[in-house]
C-alpha cells in the first residue's frame, strides 16, 4: 500500500516548533525531498530539497496556504525533473537574485564575456569606470530608457567623447540583451537609442618618403645592441624619460609592413608557425581577429629579418620577437614589450 501524503488537514494539524528548535522541517512520506517547513511562531512553507554533485540542496517553494499544495507538488516535479538533467535550481535562483540588480548583472556578464569575446578587458575597463558608478546597486527593473539615454548624452557632450559614447552604448545593450536571453528583464532599457558620435573611418596612411623614414629608422633600432641594465625606459639630458623600442619590436614593426598583418598578429607570431625554407607563415584561428586561421606568404626582406633570429633563438624560444640577452635568458624589458604581446 502506497504511503498517505501530506494533505491540507495534516499540514494544518504540524506542531509549532520550540524556541530552541527554532524550525522543523516535515517530508511528505509520498515524494521523496518534499516537505514543509515550520519555523517558530507558526508559518509555513513548501520546500524541496536535493542533492546536485554530492551536496545537499535545499530550495522554498513558497509559503503555505499562499502557495496551495497542489500548486506546490507541482513545482516540485519540476524542480526534480531539472536536478535529473544535471541542474541546480537553488543555485540558479540566487542568480536571478543577484542579477536583480545592475552590478550583478555586470557580474554574470563579464563571467561569459571573458570566456568568449578577445574585447572583454576593455568591455571591464568600460564597465567599472563608468557603468558601475552610475548603475551598480541600482534594480535591473527600475533602469529607464531615459537613464541610459543621460548618461551616453553626459560622455558624449560633457566629456566630449563621442565615440566612447557609442562604445559604452554598445555595451549596454549586450548587458541588457544578456539578461533578456535569461529572462532576468522583460525589455531592454538601451533599445533605439542612437549614438551620438559619428564613426569615421582612418584614412590616414604613410607617404612614401614618411615609409621609407620609418624603414631607415626601424634598422637602425634592430641592430642596437640591449644595454646591460633592467630599465624600460632612457633618460634624456632634460631628465624626461622615453620609451625605450628594442631590436626586437622594431623587427616586429618591419614585419608587420612587410606582410600587411596586424600588430598583435605579427607579436604573437611562434616559430611553430613559420616555415622559413617554404616561406610561408600560418596564423592561427585563435590569434587571427576573424577567427578563422591563414596563411600568409614571407616576401625575401621577411625571411631575411627572421632567419638570423631563429638562429640566435634559445632552445626553449617559443615566440619569434622575444627579447633575448646574454646566454638566452629572456630580458624583462622583452616581456613587457614585444614578447608581451606573445600570448
Amino acid at each position: 500500500m502506497a504511503p498517505v501524503g501530506l494533505t491540507d488537514r495534516r499540514i494544518a494539524a504540524l506542531p509549532t516548533p520550540t524556541l530552541e528548535q527554532r524550525q522543523c522541517d516535515h517530508w511528505d512520506p509520498a515524494m521523496r525531498g518534499f516537505g514543509v517547513r515550520v519555523s517558530y511562531g507558526g508559518k509555513k512553507a513548501f520546500v524541496v530539497r536535493y542533492r546536485v554533485n554530492g551536496r545537499l540542496r535545499r530550495l522554498t517553494l513558497g509559503p503555505y496556504p499562499d502557495l496551495s499544495l497542489a500548486d506546490a507538488r507541482r513545482k516540485a516535479r519540476i524542480i526534480m525533473g531539472d536536478v535529473a538533467h544535471g541542474e541546480d535550481p537553488a543555485e540558479d535562483k540566487q542568480a536571478r537574485r543577484d542579477a536583480e540588480t545592475f552590478k550583478g548583472l555586470a557580474k554574470a556578464y563579464l563571467e561569459v564575456a571573458e570566456k568568449r569575446h578577445r574585447s572583454w578587458k576593455e568591455e571591464k575597463r568600460i564597465i567599472d569606470k563608468d557603468l558601475l558608478p552610475e548603475f551598480s546597486l541600482r534594480l535591473l527593473a527600475d533602469i529607464r530608457r531615459r537613464d541610459v539615454r543621460e548618461l551616453i548624452e553626459a560622455i558624449a557632450r560633457k566629456r566630449k567623447a563621442p565615440v566612447m559614447a557609442n562604445r559604452t552604448l554598445g555595451v549596454l545593450s549586450r548587458m541588457f540583451n544578456f539578461a533578456l536571453d535569461r529572462e532576468w528583464i522583460e525589455a531592454s532599457p538601451a533599445t533605439r537609442i542612437p549614438e551620438p558620435g559619428e564613426e569615421r573611418s582612418r584614412d590616414r596612411v604613410l607617404t612614401d618618403d614618411e615609409l621609407r623614414e620609418l624603414w631607415v629608422n626601424l634598422e637602425s633600432l634592430a641592430k642596437q645592441v640591449e644595454p646591460a641594465d633592467e630599465d624600460d625606459e632612457d633618460v634624456q639630458d632634460d631628465g624626461e624619460k622615453k620609451a625605450h623600442i628594442t631590436p626586437a619590436t622594431a623587427q616586429a614593426f618591419q614585419v608587420q609592413l612587410l606582410t600587411a598583418q596586424r600588430p598583435g598578429e605579427v607579436r604573437s607570431m611562434k616559430w611553430a608557425d613559420v616555415d622559413l625554407e617554404s616561406g610561408w607563415w600560418s596564423i592561427p584561428g585563435v590569434v587571427a581577429k576573424n577567427g578563422q586561421p591563414h596563411r600568409v606568404p614571407l616576401i625575401k626582406e621577411a625571411v631575411e629579418i627572421l632567419k638570423p633570429r631563429l638562429k640566435a633563438a634559445g632552445d626553449d624560444a617559443i615566440c619569434v620577437f622575444e627579447n633575448r640577452r646574454g646566454a638566452g635568458s629572456v630580458a624583462h624589458r622583452g616581456k613587457k614589450a614585444a614578447s608581451a604581446l606573445c600570448k
